[in-house]
């Protein structure tokens, strides 16, 4: 499944979008069910342009490194507000980008290892957001990214399973499957928006959303 910089543009919007609508249930309005339904869509539509990313880039270690090193700008800050050592979105697509690297060195002993890893500490409330879920998630798109329909059905299989065992602890998880829907024929948008755009809007638009719940939801 080829697309175009202008398709590209469209899915980061929505991507965007529904990370904001996600993150305003979380920090705002927590018992609006919806607004966290929304945000589903957004994770997907996030991995499948890391992957694009991925197979675009010249270097895939300064790719992990901008990652990681806003991750953990973004995890000092949220650390501060609500002490949860739970790792954010960034550090499951670091996660994610180094195992799809892994698969084509075809270390598949170190990429087994680091899903082991990575599913204890989910159990145990220690580890990334998405848990082993978002990894697999990544590692799906990256598999079937040229085959839209194996894709899609891979993709509801997995959401199925995963919510039914509780691979990840949320019922509503399930409506992520709306997310393939931008994947089958994205529109195009004529703007661009910037490869750094992503990199400012994360830390910003979370900062922002805190300082308004201090100050008019005391």
């Amino acid at each position: 499944m080829t697309i175009t910089k202008e398709q590209s543009n469209y899915i980061k919007l929505i991507a965007i979008l529904t990370m904001l609508v996600d993150h305003m249930g979380v920090i705002l309005f927590p018992e609006v069910l919806w607004l966290r339904i929304i945000g589903r869509i957004a994770f997907p539509l996030f991995a499948y342009q890391l992957v694009v990313g991925y197979l675009n880039t010249g270097n895939i270690r300064r790719y992990i490194f901008r990652l990681l090193l806003l991750g953990s700008i973004c995890q000092v800050m949220y650390y501060y507000i609500t002490k949860d050592l739970t790792l954010n979105i960034l550090f499951t697509l670091s996660v994610g980008l180094v195992c799809i690297n892994l698969i084509d060195k075809k270390k598949y002993i170190v990429l087994s290892l680091l899903l082991v890893i990575t599913s204890v500490m989910s159990f145990y409330n220690m580890g990334v957001d998405y848990g082993v879920y978002g990894v697999l998630i990544i590692i799906l798109i990256y598999t079937y990214i040229n085959n839209t329909n194996l894709l899609i059905a891979s993709f509801i299989i997995l959401t199925t399973v995963a919510v039914s065992t509780d691979m990840i602890q949320s019922d509503y998880q399930i409506y992520s499957i709306v997310a393939m829907i931008f994947l089958v024929k994205p529109m195009s948008l004529r703007f661009k928006i910037p490869g750094w755009f992503f990199y400012l809007f994360y830390p910003i638009h979370i900062a922002v959303l805190w300082g308004i719940k201090g100050i008019w939801f005391r």
